[in-house]
């Protein structure tokens, strides 16, 4: 269960001033752990997600390959697949910090304090299968 919420704090992963203390803030707890993997019903197998503040204001980056995390920094990568917005520090610290994660970031995509904006038509598309997954999976946790 640790692994799904840490991964889920990486969807809307880091935040300078705020950004960088944010980005601090999760890769300190991404670091103490030896691996973070997707869990199973979230279709994200290779990606590469950019994260920035609502304001553009950008925060940080990662991978995912074979639905590993694989790289995680607060620099943005040249060529994303998807944009992550996320309205400040206190969205990520309710996530992780809520009784049932699932429902609070379900939530947080449902009023739009978080935005996760694919870069194509395939992506976007994906995503709306992701919220569907996180929405059903909020019912069991």
């Amino acid at each position: 269960m640790k692994k799904l919420i840490l991964f889920l704090l990486l969807i809307p992963i880091v935040f300078a001033g705020e950004a960088e203390d944010m980005c601090d803030y999760i890769i300190t707890e991404a670091d103490s752990y030896d691996e973070i993997t997707v869990p199973g019903g979230i279709p994200y197998n290779n990606e590469i997600m950019n994260v920035y503040l609502m304001s553009e204001e950008p925060v940080g980056s990662f991978i995912i390959e074979e639905k590993i995390v694989t790289e995680y920094n607060c620099s943005l990568m040249d060529v994303p697949t998807y944009n992550i917005y996320v309205e400040d520090v206190q969205t990520i610290k309710d996530i992780n910090d809520a009784e049932s994660p699932l429902d609070e970031l379900n939530n947080k995509i449902k009023n739009k304090e978080i935005v996760v904006q694919g870069i194509n038509f395939s992506k976007k598309f994906k995503f709306f299968f992701t919220k569907a997954a996180i929405r059903i999976g909020s019912w069991f946790v």
